[in-house]
C-alpha cells in the first residue's frame, strides 16, 4: 500500500500551484521541509557553488517505498492530503505534490530512500522530469536528495541567478528560518565542504536561538507568550535600545511555516511607534500556533503568504502583546548588579529628568546659535541668508531671499566623509587597545566574508576569528568615533544592509566606505555655529554636495512661492 497518491483533478485544479523554482533557496526549502514531513530528527543540507553545481539534504525520516519513490516525481503526488478539504487540517508544511516534480523538471536528481522495514533501499535518477533508472541499493532508513546542474536544461532561468554569494545567503537564511523553527531536529549546514553551521538538538528555542543568531543578540531579547482560545503566540522581541538596521531578524512563524504577513510586522512596528529611532527596526522572533481551520494556506504556491479567517483579532492581540511587554519591561524597577539595592527609578522619574535635561539643551542651542557668525556659501545656494537655527537637532534651517533652504546634517556628514575616504590615497589606521570579536548570524557571516580582504586595505584590520564570528584590531582614523563597538555593530550591519539590496552599479570599495560613513555619524547631534560653518565649508568642496552617498538629498529649497500656495495665499 502506498503511502504517495496521484490527487484527482477535482482536487488539485482547486489547489493554488504553479510551484516555480527560481532558485536554490526555493530548491532547498521544499527539501527541507519534505525532511521535517517525514519526521526526520536529523537533517543535512550541503550545497556546491551556492547550489547550481548540488544541492544535497539527507534525512533519518521515514523513507519511501519503492512504489511511494516512483510516484513521487509525478506531479499532484503526495502523501499528505486526499481531498480539497484536508487543507483545512494540516499538520505538515507540504501538502500540493509539486516540490520533487518541478525540481526534476529542471535538473539531474537522485532520490535514495529505505523505509524502517526494508532490508534494502531504491535509487531514482530523473533527468529534466524523464525517468533514467530505478535500481535496489544499500542505505540508511530515511532519504537522501541530490539536484544536480540545477537549470541545466533551461538557461533562460540560469541567466538570472545573482551571484554565487547573494545565492548562498538566500540558501543560508532559508535553513536558519527552520533551523530556528525546528530546535527539536539537529541541522548540519555545509556549504563547498565547509560546515556553515550545526545545531544540536534541543528543547529549548532560547538555546537554538543563541546558535543561529548569537548570544550577544540573544540574551537582550524580551520574551513575549500569550495563550487564548485557539491561538497560542510566544517568541522574543529586542528592546528599542537593541533595535536594528534592518529587517532580517525579523521572524515570523504561523504553525511553524516561515511566513511573510504585512499585518503581522505592521503589529510589531505600531507597537514601537512613537518610541523608534529613525533607520532602526525592531527585531523579532515570533510564532503563532492556530486552529488550522482558522487559516487558509492555499493562497500562493510558495506557501509564505496565508490568511487569518480574523486578521483584525491576530493584529490587536499581536499588537498588545508587544506593547505590554515593553511597557512591563521600561516600568519594572532597576537595581544596580552588587547584590545591594543602590538606586531605583520609575519611567515617571525618567521623563522628569529627560524634560529637565530638555530644557537645558535648549538654553545651550541659544547660546550657540549666536556664537558667531555663517560665512557664505552660493555653492550650496547660500548667499544674503539667515542661520535660523536646528530642527530636531538633525535639519540646519536657513532663510534665503528665496526662501527656506534645509541641511540634512547627518546626509550631509555622510557625503564629507564619503569623499575624504574615497580621495585618501594611504589610508591611515587607528589600532583598538583591546580587539572586538563581533558573533554573527550565519547568513550574515557568509554575507560579508568576500569582502573581509578588500576591508583591510581600507583601513580595517579584520579576521575571520571563529566559525560565524570577525574580529576588529583596528579602524580608519579618519572616523573620530567614542564608542568603537557601537560603530562596528552599525557598520557590519549597514554593509549586510547594501550588499543584500544588490546595487549592481556599486563597486565593493563604495559600498564599505558609504556604510562606514553612515556608521560613523551618530544622530540627534547638537552643532555649535563652528560646527555649522566647517559642515557647510567642507560640503560646499564636495564634488557632489548635493546627495548623500545613498542618494539621499542632503540639500532642499522651499521657494517662499510654494510655501504661499500651501498657506493658499497664491494660487
Amino acid at each position: 500500500m502506498t503511502k504517495i497518491k496521484i490527487l484527482p483533478p477535482e482536487v488539485y485544479t482547486r489547489i493554488a500551484a504553479g510551484e516555480v523554482v527560481e532558485r536554490p533557496s526555493n530548491v532547498v526549502k521544499e527539501l527541507v521541509e519534505n525532511s521535517i514531513d517525514a519526521n526526520a530528527t536529523e537533517i543535512t543540507i550541503e550545497i556546491v557553488s551556492s547550489g547550481r553545481k548540488l544541492i544535497r539534504v539527507a534525512d533519518n525520516g521515514c523513507g519511501m517505498t519503492k512504489d511511494d519513490l516512483l510516484l513521487s516525481v509525478k506531479p499532484h503526488a503526495t502523501s499528505k492530503i486526499e481531498k480539497f478539504e484536508d487543507i483545512y487540517s494540516l499538520t505538515t508544511l507540504g501538502f500540493r505534490g509539486e516540490a520533487l516534480a518541478s525540481i526534476s523538471n529542471v535538473s539531474k536528481l537522485t532520490i535514495i530512500s529505505k523505509t524502517e522495514e526494508q532490508p534494502l533501499g531504491y535509487q531514482i535518477v530523473v533527468h529534466g522530469g524523464e525517468i533514467i533508472s530505478v535500481k535496489e541499493c544499500s542505505c540508511n532508513k530515511g532519504t537522501i536528495v541530490e539536484v544536480k546542474d540545477l537549470f541545466y536544461n533551461t538557461p533562460a532561468r540560469l541567466k538570472f541567478l545573482k551571484s554565487d554569494y547573494t545565492e548562498k545567503v538566500h540558501v543560508t537564511r532559508t535553513v536558519e528560518e527552520y533551523a530556528i523553527a525546528y530546535p527539536e531536529i539537529s541541522f548540519k549546514f555545509y556549504s563547498d565542504n565547509e560546515l556553515v553551521f550545526s545545531t544540536e538538538a534541543t528543547t529549548k528555542l532560547v538555546s537554538r536561538l543563541k546558535d543561529i543568531i548569537k548570544k550577544d543578540i540573544v540574551k537582550d531579547m524580551l520574551y513575549i507568550a500569550h495563550t487564548e482560545d485557539n491561538i497560542c503566540i510566544y517568541g522574543f522581541i529586542t528592546p528599542i535600545e537593541f533595535t536594528q538596521v534592518n529587517k532580517s531578524l525579523q521572524m515570523f512563524y504561523v504553525n511553524k511555516r516561515p511566513v511573510t504577513l504585512r499585518i503581522l510586522s505592521q503589529a510589531l512596528y505600531d507597537a514601537y511607534r512613537d518610541s523608534l529611532p529613525t533607520g532602526r527596526h525592531p527585531g523579532a522572533v515570533i510564532f503563532i500556533n492556530i486552529s488550522s481551520d482558522l487559516i487558509d494556506v492555499n493562497v500562493h504556491p510558495t506557501k509564505r503568504v496565508i490568511k487569518f479567517k480574523d486578521e483584525d483579532y491576530v493584529y490587536e492581540t499581536l499588537k498588545n502583546l508587544f506593547k505590554k511587554t515593553l511597557k512591563e519591561y521600561y516600568t519594572k524597577t532597576y537595581k544596580i548588579e552588587t547584590g545591594q539595592p543602590i538606586q531605583t527609578l520609575t519611567i515617571t522619574q525618567k521623563e522628569k529628568q529627560l524634560t529637565e535635561t530638555k530644557v537645558e539643551q535648549k538654553q545651550t542651542e541659544l547660546e550657540l546659535r549666536y556664537e558667531q557668525p555663517i560665512l557664505n556659501y552660493e555653492k550650496l545656494g547660500l548667499q544674503n541668508f539667515v542661520y535660523l537655527g536646528q530642527l530636531h537637532r538633525t535639519y540646519l534651517l536657513f532663510e534665503t531671499q528665496e526662501g527656506l533652504l534645509l541641511i540634512d546634517q547627518h546626509a550631509a556628514s555622510e557625503r564629507i566623509l564619503f569623499e575624504k575616504f574615497m580621495k585618501s590615497k594611504n589610508v591611515q589606521i587607528q589600532k583598538l587597545l583591546i580587539p572586538l570579536n563581533i558573533e554573527l548570524k550565519p547568513s550574515d557571516f557568509e554575507s560579508i566574508k568576500p569582502y573581509i580582504d578588500l576591508l583591510n586595505t581600507l583601513g580595517f584590520e579584520v579576521t575571520i576569528s571563529g566559525k560565524s564570528s570577525i574580529g576588529f584590531a583596528s579602524i580608519p582614523s579618519l572616523f573620530n568615533i567614542q564608542d568603537v563597538k557601537d560603530f562596528i555593530l552599525r557598520f557590519i550591519e549597514n554593509l549586510m544592509e547594501d550588499i543584500k539590496n544588490e546595487i549592481n552599479n556599486v563597486t565593493p570599495k563604495e559600498k564599505i566606505i558609504r556604510s562606514a560613513c553612515r556608521a560613523a555619524i551618530k544622530a540627534n547631534e547638537l552643532l555649535a555655529i563652528s560646527e555649522v560653518n566647517a559642515l557647510i565649508s567642507d560640503l560646499s568642496n564636495c564634488e557632489q554636495p548635493f546627495f548623500c552617498p545613498h542618494g539621499r538629498p542632503t540639500i532642499i529649497k522651499l521657494e517662499l512661492e510654494k510655501i504661499e500656495k500651501l498657506f493658499s495665499r497664491r494660487k
